[in-house]
């Protein structure tokens, strides 16, 4: 057997010839997926188009979605076989866009290598869980799990609440009687459904982002940021945000386990940081960034940083391969590779074409035997 090292790029272009795709196993996860929702199939939200309801999985994307495959994930019919099955929430997923212009569709697009988005707009760790635990009889090369180090540092909590109790019990850090204690209007999968009431958080969530919202320049773009937002749920020392986290890390631990048992080259994590985490590297890398408030961004790069390198122990002591892009976003942060003017934190196109050929250039430079 050679000792031969190669980049892992290669490696999964010559792996590629050697497997052909057979389509049957797709299809008989399908078929479990679909016995197991039964007949018809309810949205999660009425307003919400892409989501049904899951009583596992607590809600999934919609199979009769435009852009979603026979499984609610964003992808166009699957014709060759998942080398790379991508884990993760809207970061990954992409909301309204087509499967090709998502980070995975346009890795696809460049490295010809079968890459499969197992994402979906609000999920957490736990749901990723599930969806590599669903998807693992399709062998893929390896399991890319995306973190976004807002949302999923808590989100775990409230989706084993609603979850069954079988799922529950699987989780030793699971805490049924902690509370959230800050205000975080923050879209929520959860909350009531009513016109009346989603008039209301909506109303609710525009008055708190004009109230906390920070103005970041560079040049000539303007970014609205929400810091005081992103900030609470990454307070580590909130005993609500604790458990989440906590549930977080249990949930990659098992994530790693089946990419341990089903793939050649395990699990990735991908560190994703919030929007408001890679200005502010951007001010202290290049010093061009003008807030025109400093203290709530301070405050967020604080409990980012904090939520990062705890996320990144975490990994070295269970032997995660770790995928960290911050470089790349601050780098690139001149260029609208989030959308100016808006305080959402998804990233545009030119961001998603950042990210793709940040997980390439990576691939292209991890060696393995």
């Amino acid at each position: 057997m050679s000792n031969e090292k190669t980049s892992l790029i290669e490696r999964l272009r010559n792996d590629k010839s050697k497997n052909k795709y057979d389509p049957t196993c797709y299809d008989f996860i399908v078929r479990q997926t679909m016995q197991r929702l039964g007949a018809p199939l309810v949205r999660f939200k009425p307003h919400v188009p892409y989501l049904i309801n899951d009583p596992l999985f607590v809600f999934r994307g919609d199979p009769r979605y435009i852009f979603h495959d026979p499984l609610g994930y964003k992808n166009d019919a699957l014709k060759q076989r998942p080398q790379i099955i991508v884990l993760g929430n809207s970061q990954v997923h992409s909301l309204s866009c087509p499967p090709n212009q998502t980070w995975p569709g346009l890795l696809q697009n460049s490295s010809g290598i079968g890459t499969y988005n197992a994402a979906m707009g609000s999920f957490s760790i736990v749901q990723n869980f599930l969806s590599a635990r669903e998807l693992a009889s399709l062998k893929p090369d390896l399991m890319i799990c995306v973190f976004y180090t807002s949302n999923n540092v808590i989100n775990s909590l409230p989706t084993l609440r609603k979850s069954t109790s079988a799922l529950k019990k699987m989780f030793n850090s699971y805490d049924d009687t902690v509370s959230m204690s800050f205000q975080n209007p923050d879209v929520d999968p959860f909350a009531s459904v009513s016109p009346k009431d989603k008039i209301m958080e909506f109303m609710k969530l525009a008055k708190y982002e004009k109230e906390h919202y920070v103005t970041a320049t560079i040049d000539k773009l303007i970014h609205f940021s929400v810091p005081a937002i992103r900030s609470n749920s990454q307070n580590l020392k909130d005993p609500y945000v604790e458990v989440g986290f906590n549930l977080a890390k249990e949930a990659l631990l098992k994530i790693k386990k089946i990419a341990d048992k089903h793939t050649k080259y395990g699990l990735f994590l991908m560190i994703m940081p919030t929007k408001e985490f890679v200005l502010y590297n951007r001010l202290l890398s290049y010093g061009d960034v003008k807030f025109s408030s400093d203290r709530e961004m301070s405050i967020l790069y604080e409990n980012e940083s904090e939520v990062i390198t705890s996320l990144k122990k975490h990994c070295d002591k269970e032997g995660m391969h770790i995928l960290d892009p911050l470089s790349y976003l601050i780098n690139t942060m001149h260029l609208p590779i989030y959308n100016p003017l808006n305080v959402d934190g998804h990233p545009s196109l030119e961001g998603r074409t950042v990210l793709a050929k940040y997980v390439y250039d990576f691939l292209g430079k991890y060696q393995v035997q």
